[in-house]
């Protein structure tokens, strides 16, 4: 593949049909696997979101995830209380408050630094 550059495929799996007329899917299995290095690729997945998701102007909002019914009525009340977000503005951290934790955590930018501070308040 590496010689060959751009213009080479790697090859894929034959799928089988089975007797019902559905093609057989592969599943995974961890056979091993060390707790040391689970946690840091775990880690390592989590570091490249909030990367991702963050900007320097970025405010991360809390709530307990029974505060609202959805996700977006948090966002309503952003936008209500404190002022109008850059584009759609809204980034969900957590989905639907569904984590470990039980808290729904957004991530938003402000359109004014005046805005900002507010909800650093």
């Amino acid at each position: 593949v590496v010689t060959r550059g751009l213009n080479a495929r790697v090859p894929a799996p034959i799928r089988k049909i089975d007797k019902e007329g559905n093609r057989e899917s592969f599943t995974t299995r961890v056979l091993f696997e060390m707790p040391a290095i689970a946690a840091y690729n775990q880690s390592k997945q989590v570091t490249l979101f909030i990367q991702t998701t963050l900007s320097r102007k970025s405010v991360v909002s809390e709530f307990p995830s029974t505060t609202f019914n959805t996700r977006i009525d948090a966002c309503k009340l952003i936008l209500e209380q404190i002022g109008p977000v850059v584009g759609n503005g809204f980034n969900p951290i957590s989905l639907r408050g569904s984590g470990a934790s039980g808290k729904l955590i957004i991530s938003t930018e402000f359109r004014d630094t005046l805005h900002t501070a507010k909800a650093i308040q």
